[in-house]
């Protein structure tokens, strides 16, 4: 696994830190976009770029890495493993933390940080398309979609559901907050 942060979660972060932080209309965000079969972002000035050819430097922003020579690239790839959001504090609900033990939890959250839902699927293997992206996740009726698209935007929550030792887990990371709560889900465990 990188170093470096991957490169979804760098363009999530950076619409969440425009529109969160410096109220940025929605319109004016770089938005993850599928042309051609292809997921890349759009950005302000309408340029597409394919998550494949996407580098990232502190000193430039967002570049193409098939055009841009002697520019360190401070993402990592998107074929790369690695955590496609940032955990931020971890907060534990005392049903978890009598439940299970710290290295349950520790696994919990690097397969949810890595883009895998448990209950709700993986994200290498959820596909979404444009029209997915471009309306209210909210309205999305498949949780795995739901969260594909969080990941991909940054502009909403992202929910895990996994069974340990049968019990029903539920790890959520907030948008904006960077704060992530492992609960224990009150249901049966799904076999």
């Amino acid at each position: 696994m990188s170093e470096k942060p991957h490169i979804i979660r760098v363009v999530a972060d950076e619409a969440r830190q425009l529109f969160f932080y410096r109220g940025r209309d929605y319109r004016f965000l770089p938005k993850p976009r599928v042309q051609d079969e292809e997921i890349g972002v759009e950005f302000v000035d309408g340029e597409f770029i394919p998550y494949a050819d996407l580098g990232y430097s502190r000193d430039i922003g967002f570049f193409r890495l098939s055009e841009t020579e002697g520019v360190l690239n401070e993402a990592a790839p998107y074929a790369a493993a690695g955590h496609l959001i940032d955990l931020g504090q971890v907060v534990l609900t005392t049903g978890i933390s009598t439940r299970i033990t710290n290295d349950e939890i520790r696994d919990l959250l690097e397969r949810h940080a890595s883009g895998d839902f448990g209950e709700f699927g993986e994200f290498i293997n959820l596909d979404v398309d444009d029209e997915m992206l471009s309306h209210d996740p909210g309205l999305l009726h498949d949780t795995g979609l739901a969260n594909k698209v969080n990941i991909l935007t940054g502009m909403d929550a992202v929910v895990s559901a996994y069974s340990v030792r049968q019990h029903r887990i539920w790890v959520i990371t907030e948008a904006g907050e960077k704060r992530t709560t492992l609960l224990l889900f009150a249901g049966p465990v799904r076999a």
